[in-house]
């Protein structure tokens, strides 16, 4: 073993006794103390520069050859070119160019280096993996909803026999195929992103190794041949999944089993982070069809003749009309002029409003347990008869209705077919403790989360997914209120999935993100105690305000 060791020490090149401390750079020898003193009295026309074996791990320090003049090392760099040159080089190419020191043209390349480093290592890496994290976790959703799916399927084709046994097949084959279909999509976009996800680890390390181990030539040479290479990164469309749905078709009106709504991939462009002079990062925001705009815009201001005061219920039929009611019996539909379109006579005062696929209205009756539905030759029926106070109501895009009901131990969400068959209660979270205490008003957002107003004492929004598994709960935002206390009243959905909540009391909206973050508060001096909200198929904002001797309701644009 000592021999071994013995082996391992670099020897002095003179004597070849002593261990070598030192080298001379111009020479490239290796040299012991005593002959170190000798080697400095030859004379070389580049002169002596002896540093010692520690020193010379130092890159800056390190000797490299030119490579058009494989005899003559780097020495300095010339300026304008950004490149090393030997003396031969200032000769031939360079004599009027401006000469400067390698160690400090390395230093600035250097610098700028560390800095796309530190983007490849926690912007572009990190958002590769986020990415692939969401298109792998987006299959998995993906699978579950056609299992979902073709689970509900089977459970409609039970009642129906024989009759619509083949049309059954059919479709479930078609779901299956579009599955395989959609998972190779997918699968074929995970490997695109796996593979840029190796190219980046490829940079990366080239970087490291220039930056922290390399001679600087090296990372000099590497920066002129490959000056824009962070630059040119463009990162892989971000992956968006929709999942399929399913809507049920009465026997009569069958040409096949159902609608099966098919799933929506859409891939989104990702911003490229952009490099500050303090090495901070921030993204380019997403293109989007839509965008808030700064201040809405107010299209129409209506007067609803023959009402009471108090409105509190607004329900879009499209971007013309809407049905609305107030603190008595009846529905209305008007126009965008308050022109009254239809009156429906009932015999209490709503409770909810909706508007079905088919444009038929329906209404909860609140204590009387019931939702009725008012069909196109104005002839009303029961829909739904339950054992619960019945309040707010929404038709959701698989054309299923949700329902709140409560207070107190009947506080819950019902989910109800669109034939009026109860198939869902959402009562509790995952730890088994309640989600409401009072849900007065629901609605669904674009990824088919269950929102609901609840008057709970402080009041808040409270969403769950379609499953009915708990996400966030929102309790206001403070500024801008007249009050200190949150009153969440009745609640709307864009198509960005934006959630906007009346604060009636406040005279204020607030405006949140699907996942429950704050925006920013809409109207703080434009409404009169918001109540009713809808938003039609534009995405105009129908508001009803609950207090106002002249207009009822205003309308406005707030996307564009």
């Amino acid at each position: 073993m000592a021999q071994a060791q013995a082996q391992d020490v670099i020897r002095c090149q003179y004597c070849e006794d002593e261990p070598a401390l030192f080298q001379c750079l111009p020479c490239g020898d290796e040299l012991c103390s005593k002959c170190k003193v000798f080697h400095l009295k030859s004379k070389v026309p580049s002169g002596h520069k002896i540093i010692s074996f520690s020193e010379s791990l130092d890159p800056s320090n390190m000797i490299k050859m030119c490579e058009k003049h494989p005899t003559k090392p780097y020495e300095v760099c010339c300026e304008d070119c950004q490149v090393p040159v030997c003396i031969i080089c200032i000769e031939e190419t360079h004599g009027k160019h401006t000469i400067g020191k390698m160690k400090n043209l390395y230093e600035e390349q250097k610098t700028s280096m560390v800095k796309e480093l530190h983007q490849l290592k926690n912007q572009f890496k990190l958002q590769v993996t986020q990415t692939l994290a969401e298109a792998k976790s987006g299959k998995s959703k993906l699978k579950k909803s056609h299992e979902k799916v073709r689970s509900r399927m089977s459970e409609e084709a039970k009642q129906l026999i024989d009759q619509i046994t083949a049309m059954l097949n059919k479709t479930l084959q078609e779901s299956k195929d579009d599955e395989e279909k959609e998972e190779a999509e997918i699968s074929k976009y995970e490997t695109k992103l796996e593979v840029f996800q190796q190219q980046l680890e490829k940079i990366i390390e080239k970087y490291e190794n220039l930056t922290q181990n390399g001679h600087p030539a090296d990372l000099i040479l590497y920066r002129k041949q490959s000056p824009h290479t962070v630059k040119n990164l463009t990162l892989p469309d971000r992956i968006e999944i929709t999942p399929l749905s399913f809507k049920s078709r009465k026997l009569q009106d069958m040409t096949q089993f159902g609608d099966l709504l098919k799933t929506k991939i859409r891939y989104q462009k990702v911003g490229i982070p952009a490099i500050t002079d303090d090495g901070d990062q921030s993204w380019k925001p997403e293109q989007t069809n839509k965008k808030l705009l700064v201040k809405p815009e107010l299209l129409h201001k209506v007067d609803i003749k023959n009402k009471s005061n108090e409105l509190y219920h607004v329900e879009c039929v499209d971007e013309t009309k809407a049905y609305v009611s107030g603190s008595g019996p009846g529905i209305l539909l008007i126009d965008t002029l308050g022109k009254e379109l239809e009156n429906v006579i009932t015999e209490v005062q709503p409770r909810g409003l909706a508007v079905m696929f088919d444009d038929s209205l329906i209404f909860s009756t609140g204590s009387k347990g019931t939702i009725l539905k008012v069909s196109h030759d104005k002839k009303m029926s029961t829909f739904v008869k339950d054992k619960y106070n019945l309040r707010g109501l929404c038709c959701t895009k698989s054309g299923d209705i949700l329902a709140c009901t409560g207070p107190g131990d009947t506080a819950r969400v019902v989910r109800y077919r669109s034939s009026g068959e109860k198939i869902q209660e959402i009562v509790h979270n995952h730890n088994g403790k309640k989600l409401y205490s009072y849900p007065r008003f629901v609605c669904e957002n674009i990824n088919g989360d269950v929102c609901v107003a609840d008057r709970s004492n402080p009041d808040k929004l409270v969403v769950v997914n379609m499953d009915g598994e708990f996400r966030f709960n929102y309790h206001g935002k403070t500024g801008h209120l007249k009050y200190t206390f949150f009153t969440s009243l009745e609640i709307a959905t864009d198509s960005l999935g934006h959630i906007l909540i009346s604060d009636c009391l406040n005279n204020v909206l607030h405006l949140i993100s699907k996942d429950g973050e704050f925006i920013s508060f809409l109207l703080t001096q434009d409404v009169l105690r918001p109540r009713g909200l809808s938003i039609d198929k534009s995405d105009n904002l129908w508001i009803g305000e609950w207090e106002n001797s002249c207009v009822k309701m205003k309308i406005y644009k707030f996307l564009s």
